[in-house]
Parts: structure tokens; sequence; C-alpha cells
């Protein structure tokens, strides 16, 4: 019989976009190319250019505003650690809420802590599911 916590199994059940595809910098240069009249060769050389200059910049403290996609910089935790930070735009928070793609383990939305668990152990016969509290869940629990 093996044990899950909670977290855990709501982090493979929950709802979640379908990822289709993903840009690396050179497709985004592609695509520069394709909407302007450049060159692919030079668009995907300006891509490049470009985020290592952002880089730059982050690393030198400059925040960096991308116009509609947001604002990156850098911040530091109570004990010195830098780290990266970005705002998104409202435009891009509006673009994000409109989200028209696919989505995996859309029958679980609205799910509570027993929903999941009730969920996992449909599937998970022997399993045991280890709630927030610390007390546990089986088929039994459910009825199942």
């Amino acid at each position: 019989m093996a044990e899950i916590k909670l977290l855990s199994l709501i982090s493979k059940l929950r709802v979640a976009p379908v990822r289709e595809d993903t840009w690396d910098l050179e497709d985004i240069g592609r695509e520069l190319a394709k909407v302007s009249e450049m060159d692919t060769g030079d668009a995907i050389n300006i891509t490049y250019k470009l985020f290592d200059l952002i880089t730059e910049g982050v690393n030198r403290g400059i925040h960096v505003s991308l116009g509609k996609l947001g604002t990156l910089g850098v911040t530091a935790d109570t004990q010195g650690q830098v780290k990266p930070t970005f705002r998104a735009s409202s435009a891009l928070r509006t673009a994000v809420k409109a989200y028209g793609g696919k989505f995996k383990n859309a029958a679980n939305k609205g799910l509570d802590d027993e929903g999941f668990a009730q969920t996992w152990l449909k599937d998970n016969l022997n399993d045991t599911v280890i709630m927030r509290d610390g007390t546990t869940r089986t088929r039994a629990s459910y009825g199942l």
C-alpha cells in the first residue's frame, strides 16, 4: 500500500492548461521574420542579441520594461539572496485570462481536498492519502 500526500496528488490531478508547443529563441526569431520584412537569419540573430542585452541589464540591476510583456528585474530576500522578478503587464494578464487552449483534468475543476482524495483513490485502489492535517483517507473512507 502506497502513501501519498494530498498536495502531491493535487499537483497531478489539478486542472492545467495543455502546453501545445514551446518556442525557443530561434523560433521567436523565425516568427519575427515572418511578421516583418527581415531575413530569417538576421531576425534570429537580433533575437539572441536582444535577450543577451536584457540579461546583461538585469545582471546590472536594471529593471527592463518589455512593453506589453511586462518588466524584468531583481529583488533580494531577507538573507540577501538575489532573485529574478517578473511583473506581467496588464495586457499580458488580460491575454492569459482569455486563454483559449485545451485543459487537462478539466473534470476536476472545483474539487476540494476531499474531492481530490476521493478522485485519486478511485484509480489507485491500494493507496492511502495523507491529508493536510495528518489524517488519512483510504477507499474505505469513502465507501469505494
